[in-house]
């Protein structure tokens, strides 16, 4: 692989990083820079002296954007926030193609989708490759018809299909009048953070970027990679992997230095026993990991009244300890009939009439596409929440499913994941466990079947 360094930042993505943080969907993510540093003091220890002076310049730089910027809330809440589970806004796609666009307006409709399904793909947080069959705009209604995605999403697709070229020149605009604020107040220290970074890069990097990814398994590396610095996104790294380019944070070495230096997971560890050595706690984990059940359905179980369960849900979430069992289903037909197959396996005769051996609302039995895409766009919306959740869990029923899972896992920069597998019975179960580094604001991610 052929990796190249630059020493220089590209503003244009500096202000998406700073906007989209402005604007990310939340209200407990951090909004500014003041807010991740508070956030990341807090998390991991570090005393806010530590903080304060190498972050000052970024704080001034984003506060003279943000001040200054001669734009509307609507039109940068409409470029920059997230929707409906994706984990980047609109912005970012509309951004990739916008120095190289066609003038989609002018095209045929087929040819016109097919520039248009790299953008609409992201936006809709999907491959490529799930879009190949639509190749007219009925085609693509139908697909969105069936889609899970939230009707923001898809009202956002239609738009883009009739207006796209209006949309990169507003954006153009946009990002014109963000960019030349940003070089105006761009600190003095700018050209020797960027040089320390690539620095820094090269010796984290050196001939595999992968490895600054745990378990990040490339099926087909790209020829070629830019790694560029940035002071937007300082605390982490980015790989865009569309445009072949990684975005390496001006302080992540430091960070990194900074949390193995003050970092204590004690006290973290003392709370997370405490959350599950209440009796009732125990209890109310057993009975989940048995199947489907709401609260209702615990309180019942278990005797308790329905607040208190609340309450002990509450303590639990707190401490990062989630679980979901999705919709085994797509629809009520397809639940009926695997439960008549069941029956009439474990008993040896045909069963026609159904009794389910679980309980639970519709909506908590089956769901449009079914298992696997209920959990494609739960492992999407996750990245939403990955500050207030250590760990997601999930059951997972089909072998079938773990590939999609697997692409859709790293489509999103999940640094690591592993596969555990149980049997009860005749009952096959795996666990698959991912998460990423401590001091990125990741998300950790446990599915068991």
């Amino acid at each position: 692989m052929q990796i190249q360094y630059f020493e220089r930042l590209n503003p244009e993505m500096e202000c998406i990083y700073l906007l989209e943080r402005r604007y990310q969907a939340g209200e407990d993510a951090p909004h500014s820079i003041p807010a991740l540093r508070d956030y990341l003091s807090g998390k991991y220890n570090i005393p806010m002296f530590e903080l304060e002076a190498m972050l000052q310049p970024l704080i001034d730089l984003e506060n003279y954007v943000v001040s200054n910027l001669q734009v509307s809330e609507e039109q940068l809440r409409f470029f920059f926030s997230s929707r409906g589970g994706t984990t980047s806004a609109l912005a970012r796609p509309l951004y990739a193609v916008l120095h190289s666009r066609p003038h989609y307006g002018s095209l045929p409709e087929a040819e016109k989708l097919g520039a248009l399904k790299r953008v609409l793909a992201r936006v809709l947080g999907l491959e490529t490759e799930d879009l190949a069959g639509i190749d007219s705009f009925d085609a693509l209604i139908r697909f969105l018809l069936q889609s899970p995605a939230s009707e923001d999403v898809k009202w956002i697709c239609t738009a883009l299909f009739y207006s796209i070229d209006d949309y990169m020149e507003e954006l153009d605009i946009i990002l014109r009048k963000a960019t030349a604020l940003f070089l105006e107040h761009v600190p003095d220290t700018a050209a020797s953070l960027c040089r320390g970074a690539m620095k820094d890069a090269k010796a984290k990097i050196g001939d595999d970027p992968v490895s600054l990814f745990v378990n990040l398994n490339l099926q087909q590396r790209p020829e070629r990679l830019t790694v560029v610095p940035s002071m937007m996104a300082f605390h982490g790294v980015q790989w865009d992997f569309a445009a072949e380019t990684l975005y390496f944070g001006v302080y992540y070495a430091q960070l990194g230095d900074l949390i193995v230096k003050y970092s204590d997971q004690s006290a973290s560890l003392v709370r997370r026993l405490k959350s599950i050595g209440d009796k009732s706690r125990l209890e109310i984990l057993r009975a989940v990991k048995d199947g489907p059940c709401n609260g209702q359905d615990i309180a019942e179980k278990l005797s308790l009244a329905p607040a208190t369960i609340s309450h002990h849900m509450n303590l639990l979430c707190n401490e990062g300890l989630t679980i979901c069992n999705p919709p085994f289903h797509s629809s009520r037909e397809e639940a009926e009939d695997g439960t008549l197959r069941k029956l009439s396996s474990l008993k040896g005769t045909k069963i026609n009439k159904v009794q389910l051996n679980f309980g639970g609302s519709a909506n908590e039995l089956w769901c449009e596409g079914g298992e696997v895409r209920f959990l494609l766009n739960m492992i999407s919306e996750s990245q939403k929440y990955q500050k207030n959740c250590g760990w997601f869990t999930s059951l997972v029923s089909k072998e079938k499913n773990l590939e999609k899972l697997y692409t859709k896992l790293k489509s999103v920069n999940v640094s690591e994941y592993k596969v555990i597998r149980m049997q009860q019975g005749t009952k096959s179960s795996r666990i698959l466990r991912s998460f990423s580094y401590p001091w990125k604001t990741g998300c950790r991610w446990c599915c068991a079947g």
